[in-house]
């Protein structure tokens, strides 16, 4: 076998290889800070390593072999040129990870320099240039000076026992050439492998798609990969040293505290759980975390974590089950209009809940006027039923309801549209306006509000609210035209008052409540005077005018719970709440009052009994009604009060007015 000969670093031979290697590096470095590196900085280093390279490849053209000084020069190059260019590197960059490569040139130096005095010089050198460096660069110390400080030292420290044992070994096998070779090829397949491994792992740690952290006893982190600072939305340096509980949701934050029970309580030990993080920008991100306790420095318990981003699984499981709950919530509306009832409180109950609102209201055009919109079902604190929007005034309610085009806003309290009043009334920060349109037409506008501390508003809440509003269009209009139905079933077309299937319905709601509150309640029965002779003189127009006028003008004279009906021809029934037969008298002649013309009308009224049924009561209003007439017509007459032994015949003493 063929013996080999190896030379201690310091040779000849050494020094010019190390030469070599630097002009090749610092050449390729160059291209290296032109693609890294910009202004100043990309200047600086680029100018550095080809002076470098310039002056190795330099170095390498003197061949005096018999010149020892030049060699001892020669590795003074060596030495000196990574230190410097390291340092210059972390003044520029500014950046303190960069104090490893001024790590590796001081513990380089070590491995080189021959002469304990030369490479103390060089490593103090290197770390007075570092303090330096950092002075200018972070002239407040931070954590991570005190760290990267504390590594500096290590390496200066590597590199003194790299060179004392160098030195020793070098004095106890100077006569063991081919085992010093032996030792030295060892050495460097261990380090090789140890290279390998660290790579590959570091590899596997950077390149991970799933975000994988290392935490120390204290729950701060101390490693992160790529993937959590993706999911974080940050870079490492602002996340190691801090806790998941600073980017943690809120509503999360007892998981964090809980983790320790959650390790307990696993049968493998390791605690799973589903969590959300917080970005910068408020943004939320679901999370699947899978952590367990790994051994750290001095028998420390430290974590380690994997946590995978599911944030588009979550969105998608929600935004399902959300479209579910919305076409179940539309079903309920259509199910609750189809049945007759009222389908705004359905409505505002559904949204609310599946939007998340803090408050939902209904706005329609008021019955009353159609330059107003009204809000006529609302749902959360207060309630706000009967707030008025005059569409004459410039509002965000007005404007969606002549545009027809939905409006969102996530900072309402400073867009010039929005009403003040509604705002504090709602304390809400995010508001949406949707319009509720059926084949093409606005039929009512949905205003929903989100707390202040809704950080962010979903499409899929917004979409529901889109959903559910199509659903609302057609309930309204199914409502309306039911109600409308209705009136016109219980309405007299000619003077709109109540037809006597109106009046059944109405009278026996009134009756209900007189016999629960204890309150009089007072029949009368109209009949206008002379109506044949009347409308045998006028025509029949004319009649009906008559007709028509009267119930108008004797509906205004009328309290609002007052109900009037057309009883037939002529003949018309009046309900009083609240009113005995005395009180009766005053608003009878109030609606006598209101016939038109040289017209005159007859009254008979009577106060119901504790025990007499409203056709009874009817009964003896219309007796005391043909005593008006019999008396001479244009007159009131109030039957007394029946006796018990007469109330189910209907008699009626009369007083004729």
């Amino acid at each position: 076998m063929e013996r080999l000969r190896v030379e201690l670093p310091g040779s000849r031979e050494t020094a010019r290889l190390g030469a070599a290697v630097l002009a090749v590096l610092y050449l390729a470095l160059a291209p290296w800070w032109v693609l890294s590196l910009d202004g100043g900085a990309r200047l600086t280093m680029v100018g550095a390593s080809l002076v470098s390279s310039a002056g190795a490849a330099l170095s390498l053209r003197q061949r005096d072999a018999a010149d020892a000084r030049r060699t001892a020069r020669q590795v003074w190059f060596v030495c000196c040129v990574p230190l410097v260019d390291s340092l210059l590197h972390l003044l520029v960059t500014g950046r303190l990870e960069e104090t490893t490569m001024v790590m590796l040139a001081i513990v380089g130096v070590g491995a080189v320099m021959t002469r304990a005095d030369l490479a103390a010089l060089l490593g103090v050198g290197g770390l007075l240039g570092w303090a330096g460096v950092v002075a200018v660069t972070h002239p407040r110390p931070t954590p991570s000076t005190g760290h990267f400080a504390g590594q500096l030292l290590l390496a200066f420290a590597m590199g003194a026992a790299v060179l004392a044992i160098r030195t020793m070994v070098g004095r106890r096998l100077a006569g063991s050439e081919s085992l010093l070779v032996e030792q030295l090829l060892m050495m460097e397949g261990v380090r090789g492998r140890l290279s390998e491994s660290l790579a590959q792992f570091r590899g596997v740690f950077d390149d991970s798609p799933v975000a994988i952290s290392l935490a120390d006893e204290h729950g701060r982190f101390r490693q992160v990969n790529p993937a959590l600072c993706r999911l974080l939305a940050r870079p490492a340096d602002q996340i190691v040293g801090r806790t998941s509980l600073d980017f943690a949701h809120r509503d999360d934050h007892h998981l964090h505290h809980a983790a320790s029970d959650l390790l307990a309580a696993s049968t493998d030990g390791i605690a799973r759980v589903e969590k959300r993080y917080l970005r910068p920008d408020g943004e939320v991100r679901w999370a699947w975390l899978a952590f367990t306790h790994v051994r750290g420095p001095q028998a420390a318990v430290w974590t380690l974590a994997h946590i995978q981003d599911v944030t588009d699984r979550k969105k998608a499981s929600d935004a399902l089950a959300r479209t579910r709950e919305a076409l179940v919530a539309a079903a309920q509306v259509a199910r609750v209009t189809q049945l007759g009832g009222d389908p705004r409180p359905v409505v505002t109950e559904h949204l609310q809940k599946l939007s998340g609102a803090s408050s939902v209201l209904l706005i329609e055009q008021s019955p009353d006027d159609d330059d107003v919109l009204v809000i006529t079902a609302s749902r959360g604190r207060p309630d706000l039923r009967g707030f008025e929007f005059p569409l004459s005034e410039s509002s965000a309610t007005e404007h969606v309801w002549r545009t027809g085009e939905p409006l969102f806003l996530t900072h309402a309290e400073e867009h010039p549209l929005v009403s003040r009043r509604l705002q504090r009334l709602t304390a809400g920060s995010a508001l949406q306006w949707q319009p509720v349109v059926l084949d093409g037409v606005v039929q009512a506008v949905l205003t929903i509000t989100w707390d202040a501390d809704v950080a962010v508003v979903t499409e899929v809440e917004r979409s529901v609210v889109e959903v559910l509003a199509a659903e609302t269009g057609a309930a309204l209009v199914g409502e309306r035209l039911r109600r409308r139905l209705e009136q016109l079933g219980e309405r007299d077309p000619l003077t709109g008052l109540l037809n006597r299937r109106g009046w059944d319905r109405e009278a026996a709601r009134l009756l209900g409540r007189s016999r629960a509150t204890g309150a009089p309640l007072t029949l009368a029965v109209v009949d206008l005077d002379h109506f044949k002779a009347y409308n045998d003189t006028h025509g029949h127009h004319g009649g009906d005018a008559l007709l028509a006028g009267f119930a108008g003008q004797a509906a205004r004279a009328l309290r609002g719970e007052d109900a009037l009906a057309r009883w037939g021809g002529e003949e018309f029934v009046l309900a009083l709440p609240g009113c005995d037969a005395v009180e009766a008298l005053r608003t009878v002649e109030r609606v006598r009052a209101a016939v038109p013309g040289d017209a005159t009308c007859s009254v008979g009224l009577a106060e119901l009994g504790e025990q007499e049924s409203l056709d009874d009561c009817l009964g003896r209003a219309d007796m005391a009604l043909y005593r008006a007439k019999a008396l001479g017509r244009d007159r009131s007459v109030a039957a007394g009060r029946p006796a018990a032994t007469d109330a189910a015949r209907g008699t009626a003493l009369s007083v004729a007015v």
